[in-house]
């Protein structure tokens, strides 16, 4: 995969139904893209996720679209 900052910026959505662009870059608004759920019977659901922009930590509340509500982030970070 070509690294971010190789990227166009990223178009999409934001939570209020208006277009957004987000430039790779720790200072831009979280955004990610999960692109596999994997259910292990020992460690539960599994999202994979690719991070375009911002900083996810461990507790942080994340929008969710197709759900549209917002969700805990767990222990996905260590």
């Amino acid at each position: 995969m070509p690294s971010p900052i190789e990227m166009p910026d990223v178009k999409g959505i934001n939570d209020d139904g208006e277009p957004a662009t987000r430039k790779a870059s720790d200072e831009e608004p979280f955004s990610a893209l999960a692109f596999k759920i994997l259910n292990d019977p020992f460690v539960g659901n599994l999202t994979f996720f690719r991070v375009y922009s911002g900083v996810l930590n461990s507790g942080d509340t994340v929008y969710v679209p197709p759900r549209a509500r917002k969700s805990a982030s767990g222990g996905c970070c260590r």
